[in-house]
């Protein structure tokens, strides 16, 4: 096994990582599968998720390159919808993984994924990112956790919660509004801004970090 892949990983590092990588063919493509019931969304890589939490049916739909469609391999386990790629790709058209649900209580991003995510609401809500992932949130939760570590960014400005707990490190970049309290871990050279009423706020830095008012 290690003989036949030998000369394929020699031309992977003599010609570049891409020239091993399969091109998305840029014809459109999508598919609707019928999954079972989840809570919480964690996806890696290079997928664009658009979530919303819904009072209507859940329902999810992938969307991109049709030679690169069939490869995406989507699964819940233990009420997690998880979005995976198993090939490496690069595509011409956004992977773009569509999901309403009516039950949304936590996403989790890694490498270079984006999300939006519309229509949060609820007791609590987490929202996890590492690697140069970047998310962008809006709704209305009562207790909010955000945790984000590498280079990842999270907007979640448009996120009102009354109890905020943050955790940043490495470069990473925050935003929240805390109405009643903000608890909020920073360090590395991480940089964590806050909005709201909060009377509470208990900011905790080392390194380069900082925890601020916008």
């Amino acid at each position: 096994m290690t003989t036949r892949r030998r000369p394929l990983t020699l031309a992977c590092l003599t010609l570049g990582l891409t020239a091993c990588m399969e091109r998305g063919n840029g014809e459109p493509s999508s598919i609707q599968p019928e999954l079972a019931p989840f809570h919480a969304v964690d996806v890696g890589g290079v997928f664009h998720l658009q979530a919303t939490r819904t009072d209507g049916p859940q329902a999810v739909e992938l969307r991109g390159d049709a030679n690169l469609v069939p490869k995406v391999e989507l699964a819940v386990d233990d009420g997690v919808l998880q979005a995976r790629l198993h090939d490496n790709v690069l595509p011409s058209l956004d992977l773009v993984l569509v999901v309403r649900t009516p039950t949304l209580d936590r996403v989790s991003l890694g490498g270079a994924a984006r999300a939006e995510l519309t229509g949060l609401s609820g007791d609590a809500f987490t929202l996890a990112l590492s690697g140069a992932s970047h998310a962008r949130a809006s709704g209305r939760v009562t207790r909010l956790h955000v945790d984000a570590s590498g280079a990842s960014t999270i907007d979640a400005a448009a996120t009102t919660a009354d109890e905020v707990e943050v955790d940043a490190s490495g470069a990473s970049s925050i935003d929240v509004t805390a109405e009643v309290s903000l608890d909020a871990d920073a360090s590395g050279a991480s940089h964590v801004r806050w909005a709201g009423n909060a009377g509470k706020v208990e900011p905790h830095t080392s390194g380069a970090s900082s925890v601020e008012r916008r």
